[in-house]
């Protein structure tokens, strides 16, 4: 959940069946294999009437991590970006994914507005240029579009989190 393209499989609608794997012996490292995928395509779905976004951090979660450092490979942050930078949220459909954007942000306690880097690249990000403030509520708008055509609908939703220590 710490990354950004990752953590958009784990919360992705699309995951209907989940896999976990794991590998030791004294010849080499350990290893934790997980795999994600959408099953028979004839069974085992459930999408909701009308499409929405799933974020994370989720609206009202506590103790959310101030900074982060990447490490994931594609990499989310333009080229050259500074590490560490602020925690990332982001939101993927359900199903589908979030795109026309046209209000992204994020506001501090004192609503002052957080330098973000955007990244549209499902599932979309806000990754904050800077480590976030400790013991801090912070406050997201995103006004766009979510699904997969024909079954896209508009959304315009707040959420907040606060950091931890």
């Amino acid at each position: 959940m710490s990354t950004v393209y990752h953590r958009g499989i784990l919360i992705g609608a699309g995951s209907g069946h989940v896999g976990y794997g794991y590998g030791d012996s004294n010849l080499g490292p350990k290893v934790d294999v997980m795999d994600f995928g959408t099953g028979p395509a004839n069974e085992g779905f459930w999408y909701p009437a009308e499409p929405f976004p799933i974020a994370y951090p989720a609206d009202g979660q506590t103790n959310v991590p101030i900074l982060w450092d990447g490490g994931e490979y594609p990499d989310p942050l333009p080229p050259g970006a500074p590490r560490p930078v602020g925690y990332p949220f982001t939101l993927s459909g359900a199903p589908g994914n979030v795109n026309n954007v046209d209000l992204a942000e994020m506001r501090d306690d004192t609503g002052q507005i957080v330098e973000v880097y955007v990244n549209t690249y499902p599932p979309f990000a806000l990754i904050p240029v800077s480590p976030l403030k400790p013991n801090t509520t912070y406050t997201i708008h995103v006004r766009g579009m979510v699904g997969w055509p024909p079954n896209v609908a508009p959304f315009d939703r707040v959420w907040h989190f606060t950091t931890g220590d």
